[in-house]
């Protein structure tokens, strides 16, 4: 019988001679004189789920003539873990595919979703488990919010993700809070604040859900948003209107002195 044992990997401090006990795996074949390991294959990915598949051959199975035999050993499929409850990860090609249910591997794009709907997009590099515990989201469907915290430092992830916040039938506007952490915290008096109309961002519709989706967000304490009526004014409009209402509030007492002065003047000047 043969045997063929397999090394991982990696990017150095290779030795010339390894013995075989140190191998990571092996397989052994299952009849005497059946040839196992007489051809060995990477035929890349045969069964579709991102990870690249090993070919093994018995050309003496099972009795030591040439019958033969061949083996596919599936390459390592790997999960994304211990998302706060409540968040799951949804591959984007295949939307009802929870990963932690059907392990994947390679790099992938996947939605993080809560409740059906979805918070965040990005890829993934699944080339081991990923501990994504430092992940946290949420989503108000009825007041339209979303909230996403340490997804670009996730391990694998990528550095730059999109946000997605459930648009209403007549919204025009998506308002950002690049501070916020939680769905209390996104509101129309954020700090840092800005309002982005449809043309600066992309309007999707996926499973019947229509939302917002703005790109490449990034950020140290996380990204969220917020979905404001159209009658809510843009950034620099308001300001502009705070800046016209305090004035008014300075000039009105001024005016107002001036007044009572001159009517003051005209009482003296009638009794003169």
């Amino acid at each position: 019988e043969g045997i063929v044992h397999l090394f991982f990997g990696k990017g150095g401090g290779w030795n010339m001679d390894n013995p075989l006990t140190s191998a990571d795996a092996s397989f052994v074949g299952e009849n005497e004189w059946d040839n196992t390991g007489y051809g060995i294959s990477s035929q890349g990915d045969l069964n579709g789920d991102g990870a690249n598949d090993l070919v093994i051959g018995s050309t003496g199975y099972p009795d030591g003539f040439w019958d033969g035999k061949v083996y596919v050993l599936l390459g390592p499929a790997y999960t994304i873990n211990n998302l706060p409850l409540g968040l799951s990860p949804v591959l984007l090609t295949d939307f009802v595919t929870d990963l932690s249910v059907i392990p994947r591997a390679g790099t992938l794009g996947v939605y993080v979703m809560k409740d059906g709907m979805i918070i965040a997009e990005t890829s993934v590099l699944l080339s081991e488990d990923r501990d994504w515990s430092g992940v946290n989201g949420d989503i108000d469907p009825l007041n339209r919010k979303s909230v996403i915290t340490g997804l670009e430092d996730a391990p694998g992830a990528a550095s730059g993700h999109s946000l997605y916040v459930i648009k209403g039938a007549t919204d025009d506007t998506v308002a950002i809070c690049p501070e916020a952490a939680t769905l209390e915290e996104v509101t129309v008096l954020c700090p840092g604040i800005t309002y982005e109309q449809e043309e600066n961002v992309e309007v999707v519709m996926v499973n019947g859900v229509e939302y917002w989706k703005i790109s490449n967000q990034t950020g140290t304490g996380g990204l969220s948003l917020q979905l404001e009526d159209s009658t809510l004014p843009e950034t620099g409009f308001n300001i502009m209107y705070i800046f016209i209402l305090v004035s008014f509030m300075m000039i009105v007492p001024i005016v107002s002195l001036i007044i009572k002065r001159s009517n003051h003047f005209v009482k003296c000047s009638r009794i003169g």
